[in-house]
């Protein structure tokens, strides 16, 4: 260009190249290329790894004394890592054209966060936000140096935290709180570090989440382009033993438990059970026997662990005993869990006492359900000819606690023979005294000789005398249910005492089974009546009459009729074979009794003692006495 005498020379050239420049990841970042000639210059921002054109320029141009300066500007927004790359810009004149030198686009932002952060719970866990800090010239990171301080240009930034309300399903602003710490920022590799304290953690606090974010500030003199840059989110686990169970709480002695225990953390914590009551490990509890030792699985984040014993002995005497799972993270101890465990009696493996022994009786077992195990004897079926009965002194069943491990009642009854009773026999002894002879005694003539005195007692059709008018089976209508055994059925004397000893035998027509029957059969209605040999219906004595009338007169000198008498029963009894005794207040014959039965070949026994107690009043006028002893001679 020439003016006047003078000529300018213009050369057309960049005059500032774009420079390394940094921003914060979301920002708006900018390039700049200014160029200087004697025309407005075409100019364009390229990609270095491919010399692409970036579209997002745009430029400008002033001129000043006949030269003319363009500027174009690079705008990238919202920049994100694709975006950090080497550019350069072109200018071009015409036909001309010419390059920058090249420029970085670095980017800073957050690096890394605690994503998911395990706590264990009651403790403490901190959650850490790593971010960029220093500028960047190339993209290994290298730092841009300070060509005054020769130190590494740093950013600035403030870190502030963020957490999830589940309630509005928004981020809000997280505070400083006796809960929550934002700890000093400080470095670690160059990187800056945000660390945020949570405390006193709770099981509530599980999947809480929070979130860092970084407000960048920018700084022209440096080429930083600042923004706010928000993490992803972040989730605290809190870590705890979540159960401590036990499949059988209450074992039987011998029977085998599974103790488990279940934690959930990012690894497995160290587990132990102890006893509580003594602080040791259950491995050597004496009141078990261990089976398995205690052995830990895992899937994901949930951890079990499993220990198997079995019940060496009973604890219920010390209302057993409590255990505590612990679970251990890196040395931090969460909150134990704790469970009790009480050993009892095998009821099912405990006898109870009985004295049943060779017969078929069988003795069975159940499970009550409650706690209780219960035994019961049941006996061998009846025949026709023999019956079984229960003691009424034990109990057909017993129960046993499994806390004590005794039955109640103690004695397990046991099945007694009960035979047929054939027979009944009874005796009655009548005083006396002072009488002029000696009914049934050997020598006795007359009314009261031994033959007429049990042909008396044995008479089937004497309306006042003999056994059979007391006996009922013996007049049973409409017939007699029992025969009188006349071979054992009589009479005798017993001279110290003084008394006439009058013995009766039945056989039954048809055994019975019990005392009841049997007494209903053969035993006197009333106890009170004596079995008469005076003043019968029949006669007895075929004798001369002056004897007979002598004999009659001296009997009439005795009263019998005013005699008391006091029933006393003391009877044994016993079955056919003599084995075994019964009550008589039961269907079935049971142990207990005082009466016999009679075998079944001859008539049982069952001797009715009646101690006739008796007032004997002589109403022999003295006269009458004169007159017996002149008959008498």
């Amino acid at each position: 260009q020439s003016t006047g005498n003078a000529s300018v020379l213009t050369i057309n050239a960049i005059s500032q190249t774009p420079v390394n420049t940094n921003a914060a990841v979301g920002a708006t970042a900018q390039l700049t290329c200014i160029t200087t000639g004697d025309s407005e210059a075409t100019i364009s921002f390229h990609k270095k790894t491919d010399d692409s054109v970036v579209s997002t320029s745009s430029s400008s141009s002033t001129e000043d004394s006949g030269t003319t300066t363009t500027t174009g500007v690079l705008t990238l927004t919202n920049v994100q890592a694709a975006d950090s790359l080497v550019y350069y810009c072109k200018a071009t004149w015409g036909a001309n054209s010419v390059n920058s030198d090249d420029a970085f686009l670095g980017l800073l932002g957050i690096t890394s966060v605690t994503e998911t952060l395990w706590g264990v719970l009651g403790s403490s866990a901190e959650f850490k936000c790593m971010s960029d800090k220093y500028l960047k010239s190339d993209a290994a990171g290298t730092r841009i140096i300070d060509e005054d301080t020769k130190q590494e240009i740093q950013t600035s930034a403030v870190t502030t935290w963020e957490y999830y309300d589940s309630s509005t399903t928004q981020w809000a602003a997280l505070t400083d709180t006796n809960k929550f710490t934002f700890k000093v920022n400080s470095m670690n590799g160059g990187l800056r570090v945000s660390p945020l304290l949570m405390r006193d953690l709770e099981m509530t606090d599980n999947e809480y989440k929070v979130r860092c974010k970084l407000d960048y500030t920018t700084n022209a003199a440096i080429n930083f382009f600042g923004g706010s840059v928000t993490s992803s989110e972040m989730t605290l686990k809190v870590a705890s033993l979540t159960s401590f169970t036990a499949d059988n709480v209450e074992p039987l002695r011998n029977e085998m438990i599974t103790l488990s225990c279940v934690a959930t953390g990012d690894t497995a914590p160290t587990f132990t059970i102890i006893d509580t009551n003594v602080k040791r490990d259950i491995s050597v509890n004496p009141f078990f026997t261990e089976v398995q030792p205690l052995q830990v699985t895992s899937s994901g984040s949930v951890h079990t662990a499993t220990y198997k014993a079995t019940a060496k002995s009973t604890n219920v005497i010390i209302d057993g005993q409590t255990f505590e799972c612990q679970a251990t993270y890196d040395g931090v101890l969460a909150p134990s869990k704790s469970l009790k465990v009480t050993n009892y009696h095998d009821c099912s493996a405990i006898e109870p006492r009985t004295f049943n022994q060779g017969n078929d009786a069988v003795i069975s077992g159940v499970d009550n359900g409650d706690g209780t195990y219960s035994k019961t004897i049941t006996c061998p079926a009846n025949s026709t000819t023999l019956r079984w009965g229960i003691s009424d002194w034990a109990s057909r069943t017993v129960t046993c606690s499994k806390s004590t491990g005794e039955y109640v009642p103690e004695v397990l009854a046991h099945c007694s023979e009960i035979r047929p009773i054939t027979g009944f026999g009874a005796s009655q002894l009548l005083p006396v005294v002072g009488a002029p002879y000696k009914p049934c005694a050997p020598g006795q003539t007359g009314e009261m000789s031994p033959v007429n005195v049990r042909a008396k007692l044995l008479s089937k059709n004497d309306t006042l005398c003999g056994f059979r008018l007391l006996i009922p089976c013996l007049h049973a209508e409409p017939e007699p249910t029992c025969v009188l055994d006349e071979t054992k059925s009589g009479c005798s004397w017993d001279d110290e005492t003084s008394k006439i000893n009058s013995t009766y035998y039945v056989n039954f027509n048809e055994s019975v089974w019990n005392i009841t029957e049997m007494n209903n059969l053969g035993k006197k209605e009333n106890e009170a009546d004596k079995f008469r040999f005076w003043d019968c219906s029949n006669t007895y004595d075929s004798t001369a009459t002056e004897r007979r009338r002598r004999n009659v007169a001296a009997i009439a000198a005795f009263d019998f009729e005013m005699a008391e008498a006091v029933d006393v029963n003391d009877i044994e009894k016993r079955s056919v074979n003599g084995t075994n005794n019964y009550s008589e207040t039961d269907d079935v014959v049971e142990t207990g009794s005082h009466y016999v039965a009679a075998t079944s070949v001859g008539v049982c026994s069952v001797v009715v003692v009646t101690a006739l107690l008796a007032v004997l009043f002589v109403r022999m006028r003295r006269q009458k006495k004169s007159d017996s002893e002149t008959l008498m001679t």
